[in-house]
C-alpha cells in the first residue's frame, strides 16, 4: 500500500503514521506526538537529513479486533 497515495490531509506534514487493518483494510492516519524527535534522535547519529517519514503499521482496527475477540 502506497502511504503517498492514502493521505487526505490537505496540510502538509513532514512525518506520518498509517495504522492499515489487515482484516478491514482501513486505514487511520496519526501523527503522535514527539515522532519528529524520536525519528531526528535515530537518524542523527548516522547524520542523516531527514525530510519526510510515512510508517505503516498494520493489525486490526478496534471493530475487527473486537469482531475476531468474539
Amino acid at each position: 500500500m502506497s502511504t503517498y497515495i492514502i493521505c487526505r490531509h490537505d496540510h502538509p506534514h513532514s512525518h506520518a503514521l498509517f495504522l492499515i487493518c489487515d482484516r478491514c483494510q482501513s486505514v487511520q492516519e496519526a501523527q503522535p506526538r514527539g515522532l519528529s524527535g524520536i525519528l531526528s534522535d535515530v537518524v542523527k547519529p548516522l547524520k542523516f537529513a531527514l525530510h519526510h517519514t510515512a510508517l505503516e503499521i498494520s493489525g486490526l482496527c478496534d471493530q475487527c479486533n473486537q469482531v475476531v475477540a468474539t
